[in-house]
């Protein structure tokens, strides 16, 4: 039997996976072509300052501690990690820009942060490429240098202590991940006009779980490239995505209107909305957002409008709402559309954008909005707020032009969110564990409450399902063996697969088969694997005869 002393040194001669997966990876990475490009291998103890940066989460509950972390800055490196990970058989984690997800950590694992992975660039068929860790702003920006737009994310979270509207304390229009919005169908400011952000995609590129670089497109793998419009990061770490852009040289009209929360102002308000909706072109978009910015502040309306327009036509538009004398607006013309998202980030810091729990939910309601409901859903989430000391709630609807959306197919894409309705969702922030039951209550309550009214067809999502995932789940137990990229491993209120998916899932599951027979990758809503082996090629209206086999390099 060892003494002591000398067990002490035999445990500190061992060493663990995580340890020898650190040493492989710097070793992979010393050398040529990796060298040259400098990705980085992070671990707490050498590189802790570096470390606690990348690991650093949207939401608090999502600060897991991988072993180490990747920052690659192409599909090699990605195709690297992931292969030495595998060799180890530890769990793997992909996030892009804020991770919001409970899938963007790996608990122990390697998490592969494309946080350097930004690089935009502008084609000479003015189409635009980005890298899979590109943020909106980005995009946005690189695309405005050339008179050009991106159907973009457009979610953003208002700050109503601020001194002016549009001091807005984060916008995930601003650092959201462009390659995870798209994975998950997406929608934005040009959605009226344009479409999804997954029906704008014309090619991308995956690295698949044995380390395979996979180009996609119409013409090249075409059935991953139909899965990874709207099925979500279930495939494989998408390290490249090209859109289709439309010119955008004139300004538009964006701003923010503010009133006092009270019922017969709400109903005012709704009207005004419904009747702007009842001639509203895909040109125009608003944003609905009932607000309880805190314990000490006083729920607020707040309606954020966007026209693609000249500004005697905007104020035409936008008349009915302008008219009702709101306590607070700021409305600004001209200003180019890549601004939109610069306008969103010149903030005042006034609640923090880390440090917080956060869940949410969602559903589609119809396009003719009753505040009666809106009143109930939202004196209900203010109760419910208080009580648990939350530091910031909301429900808000997003009110977009569904007509370009919905002249698509459901089969097209595996986008299968195209609704005639609006988008509608809730969401608390929270600093205590002690309250998560009672919140996860009230989230998956309400969202029950609000996906019975669905306008949507049978078989078709009764919420956009990337708000149905339980958001920052808090309530997930570590994930098993399996890489995760964005998204709830378990939902608060899980949306199953058919629900998300509806008539893509057959589908889907058979893609899934084939190129991740494993189920390493599990983002957003899961694809479950089909019980039995599909046959080695798919047969569908869309698509015709697809391969089972794909062609990529290694």
């Amino acid at each position: 039997m060892l003494a002591g002393n000398d067990s002490k040194k035999v445990q500190i001669r061992q060493r663990s996976p995580s340890n020898d997966v650190v040493s492989a990876l710097r070793q992979q990475f010393r050398f040529p072509p990796y060298a040259d490009r400098r990705p980085s291998v992070l671990d707490r103890d050498a590189t802790g300052r570096e470390y606690n940066e990348s690991v650093r989460r949207f939401s608090l509950t999502m600060q897991n501690e991988p072993a180490v972390i990747v920052e690659p800055v192409e599909s090699h490196d990605v195709a690297a990690a992931i292969r030495i990970a595998r060799r180890f058989t530890l769990p793997i984690a992909v996030c892009g820009a804020h991770g919001a997800g409970n899938g963007t950590i790996a608990r122990g694992g390697v998490l592969i942060s494309l946080r350097k992975m930004r690089l935009v660039s502008v084609n000479s068929d003015r189409s635009v490429t980005c890298a899979g860790g590109s943020w909106a702003r980005d995009v946005d920006a690189a695309a405005g240098n050339h008179g050009l737009a991106v159907v973009n994310w457009l979610v953003m979270f208002l700050d109503v202590r601020a001194q002016h509207l549009m001091d807005i304390w984060r916008s995930t229009n601003g650092n959201c991940s462009v390659g995870g919005v798209t994975l998950g169908g997406g929608y934005g400011w040009l959605s009226g006009e344009y479409g999804l952000c997954c029906d704008n995609l014309v090619k991308a590129t995956i690295v698949l779980g044995d380390g395979t670089i996979c180009n996609t497109s119409h013409q090249e793998n075409e059935d991953i490239f139909w899965a990874i419009r709207g099925g979500g990061a279930n495939f494989g770490v998408v390290t490249s995505l090209t859109f289709r852009a439309f010119e955008q040289k004139s300004p538009v009209f964006f701003g923010c209107l503010s009133f006092p929360f009270k019922a017969l102002i709400l109903v005012d308000v709704v009207k005004a909305i419904n009747q702007i909706q009842s001639s509203m072109n895909g040109k125009t978009a608003m944003m609905l957002r009932l607000e309880m910015p805190g314990p000490t502040h006083l729920p607020t309306i707040n309606i954020l409008l966007y026209h693609n327009g000249s500004e005697s036509s905007s104020r035409q538009v936008f008349h009915p709402l302008l008219s009702l004398s709101p306590r607070r607006s700021q409305l600004r013309y001209p200003i180019s559309f890549s601004s939109v998202t610069g306008t969103l980030e010149f903030l005042r810091d006034h609640a923090p954008t880390t440090g917080l729990r956060r869940a949410w939910t969602g559903a589609f309601l119809p396009r003719t909005i009753c505040p009666a409901l809106l009143q109930s859903l939202f004196n209900r989430l203010v109760a419910d707020s208080q009580a648990n000391a939350a530091n910031y709630a909301l429900l808000g609807v997003d009110i977009i032009d569904p007509r370009k959306t919905c002249s698509v197919p459901l089969t097209e894409t595996a986008c299968a969110a195209r609704v005639d309705g609006c988008n509608a969702y809730v969401r608390i922030s929270w600093s205590e564990a002690k309250h998560d039951a009672a919140v996860r209550k009230t989230i998956e309550e309400m969202g029950q409450q609000m996906r019975k009214l669905s306008p949507g067809a049978p078989n078709t999502p009764s919420g956009w399902p990337g708000y149905c995932d339980g958001g920052e789940n808090v309530f997930a137990s570590p994930p098993p063996f399996r890489c995760s990229a964005g998204g709830g491993m378990r939902p608060l209120r899980e949306m199953t697969a058919q629900e998300a998916y509806g008539p893509n899932l057959a589908r889907l599951q058979a893609i899934k088969a084939r190129y991740d027979p494993n189920n390493l990758f599990v983002g957003g809503i899961p694809i479950p694997l089909a019980s039995s082996s599909p046959d080695t090629t798919h047969d569908d209206s869309a698509g015709g005869k697809r391969s089972s086999r794909h062609r990529g390099s290694t």
